[in-house]
């Protein structure tokens, strides 16, 4: 996922804390379940997009806010 990317690309450039990182990581594990739950009947409806593509951007807005407070 691209999303995966960013997060690992921020951590090493020190954007965001491993206690953020771990967070960040176990978010995308649950994404990745309920993308894999949608697709197991082979149909994925509009009800669970939409409920994937929030949790897609909830952990985007939670990245950027991560990276751009001041906690280290």
């Amino acid at each position: 996922m691209a999303q995966e990317a960013m997060i690992k690309k921020a951590y090493k450039r020190g954007r965001v804390t491993p206690n953020e990182y771990a967070k960040l990581m176990n978010e995308q594990d649950v994404i990745r379940m309920t993308i894999r739950k949608a697709k197991r009947d082979g149909v994925v409806t509009p009800f669970e997009q939409t409920r994937i593509d929030a949790k897609l951007d909830r952990a985007a807005d939670r990245l950027d806010r991560y990276k751009t407070n001041w906690e280290r």
